[in-house]
């Protein structure tokens, strides 16, 4: 069975792109808690979608 969290979540290099940062950027912020929904698994930090959503949308909104 998979697990459905996972299923909407997004990893840091997805995220990095959606936003035109770094993987060391995005890893730092989420160490920091400052990316809403970031947790961990193991090694691997994973984004809740709709946590990440809205954060994405106020990183795109802050530079147009």
């Amino acid at each position: 069975m998979v697990d459905t969290e996972i299923m909407r979540s997004i990893d840091v290099v997805t995220l990095a792109k959606r936003i035109g940062a770094s993987r060391a950027w995005v890893t730092k912020q989420a160490r920091a808690g400052e990316i809403p929904g970031a947790y961990k698994i193991g090694n691997y930090w994973r984004f809740r979608l709709p946590e990440v959503e809205q954060y994405i949308k106020q990183i795109i909104n802050k530079t147009k």
